[in-house]
């Protein structure tokens, strides 16, 4: 997978390039949620596309959104701003989400299928996705590299982290809105948002 998606590979030749140009455009074309189906060998592969498509493509308001973990169900079910991805393990692929994949694909869903070996292929679907992520993020017209936000909560939670050894505790939040056993917190531009909303109504 490496070599299939080096930069000397033409992209219409690059595993990694044509996911995230469908991803990309199909997103652009309202289907922005992908829907991750991994074959139950694999299954927990989804928990990791979804931090790595989440975090890299969740910029100036637009993304990837990806859904994982969600049983797969009859195609009437979903809306046009789907799109399916299906990582399949071909050693031991699951036959009932074989026949609902081919359902939503007969449908007239979009699905990608991703063929892995054996679950000891997993290194080269990480190797794929990336590079899929960050094409993806181009055709969005976004850096999948730029996180201003990361080191942002890393040095929030550094701090929090130096306070709590100091006083043994962490600070006392307060409420923005409280109502009926109810407490609302949030941070400050959102904060200001609901106490105008509130005012309103």
């Amino acid at each position: 997978m490496v070599h299939s998606c080096a930069s000397c590979v033409p992209p219409q030749d690059n595993p990694g390039v044509v996911l995230g140009a469908i991803l990309g455009e199909l997103a652009k074309k309202g289907r922005d949620k992908v829907t991750i189906i991994a074959s139950p060998a694999i299954g927990d592969l989804g928990a990791w596309l979804e931090q790595l498509m989440a975090e890299s493509t969740g910029k100036e308001g637009t993304g990837l959104i990806p859904v994982a973990d969600e049983p797969l169900a009859s195609p009437d079910k979903y809306g046009d701003d789907r799109v399916f991805a299906y990582v399949r393990v071909s050693k031991s692929p699951d036959a009932k989400q074989d026949k609902m994949v081919d359902a939503l694909e007969k449908a007239g869903h979009p699905v990608v299928r991703c063929i892995v070996d054996a679950p000891t292929d997993l290194g080269e679907e990480f190797f794929r996705w990336e590079i899929a992520t960050a094409t993806a993020g181009a055709v969005l017209g976004i850096n999948a590299f730029d996180q201003p936000n990361v080191q942002e909560s890393k040095d929030n939670t550094k701090a929090f982290l130096e306070e709590y050894n100091k006083k043994g505790a962490l600070p006392k939040e307060k409420p923005v809105l409280e109502s009926d056993g109810i407490e609302i917190y949030a941070d400050k531009k959102n904060a200001d948002f609901l106490k105008k909303t509130s005012k309103r109504s």
